[in-house]
């Protein structure tokens, strides 16, 4: 679906269900986002009043982050990002932006965004493009861990809790035909967060703040997580056409 005189459709999840808009102009969306708006978290405080504002341009569409305090994620179509309050971005394609509360994420998506013609660009000698280039290092179990790791930043709605722990991971990756357990999966975490420290000068203490980078630098993008998605789907076929239960 492209951007032309209909406008956008954005669709926000609650707990309570899905809210679908068309939006000709622009659409805010937060606590008490005023007539015409949606509203999200209505009792939360941590929510602002308007969070969020979707806006349609002429042949695009653009973002603006109205909270007072809180950052909300943009996934799109490279890494995630945090859009800092007071930001704006255009888009480039089909998004999702990310509204944080105190109990509940609410996702927001935002279709219809006409993607712009892709240039040609020299090389790249970003950090960015150098931790892209180094996935080629990276173990094959390490990425999934890593991957499984982050699905809860792809489907908030689905994983409300934040960060998968490490049964949750290896109950993820097993499902995908991987053999694992949780015990090799904290050792290739630790040892990826290591790695990656190492190799960017960098000082990751945690398993969150893993995440963080490998998301912000687009090392786990949804391709990824689509991925690992069609391996399950494929390996529960596979056993279904096996007999197995």
């Amino acid at each position: 679906m492209t951007t032309s005189a209909k406008g956008l459709t954005v669709s926000i999840t609650t707990p309570s269900g899905s809210v679908t808009r068309h939006v000709s102009t622009s659409l805010a969306i937060g606590r008490r986002p005023g007539r015409g708006g949606v509203v999200i978290g209505a009792d939360d405080l941590t929510i602002s009043r308007t969070a969020v504002r979707v806006t349609l341009l002429s042949r695009s569409a653009m973002v603006e982050n109205l909270s007072t305090h809180a950052a909300v994620e943009l996934h799109g179509t490279g890494a995630m990002r945090l859009l800092q309050p007071g930001e704006e971005l255009r888009l480039v394609g089909d998004s999702r932006v990310v509204v944080t509360g105190s109990a509940f994420q609410f996702p927001i998506d935002i279709m219809g965004v006409r993607p712009p013609p892709r240039p040609r660009r020299p090389r790249s000698t970003s950090p960015t493009h150098r931790f892209l280039e180094g996935r080629r290092d990276l173990p094959d179990a390490r990425m999934q861990a890593l991957v499984a790791l982050c699905l809860p930043r792809f489907d908030p709605h689905r994983w409300p809790g934040g960060l998968l722990t490490s049964p949750e991971i290896a109950e993820q990756l097993r499902s995908a035909g991987l053999t694992t357990t949780p015990k090799e999966i904290d050792n290739k975490l630790a040892r990826l967060r290591d790695q990656v420290s190492r190799d960017h000068g960098i000082n990751l203490g945690s398993r969150a703040e893993l995440a963080e980078f490998a998301l912000r630098h687009g090392i786990v993008t949804m391709n990824d997580i689509e991925a690992l998605r069609a391996r399950q789907h494929q390996y529960t076929r596979n056993r279904s056409r096996r007999g197995v239960t």
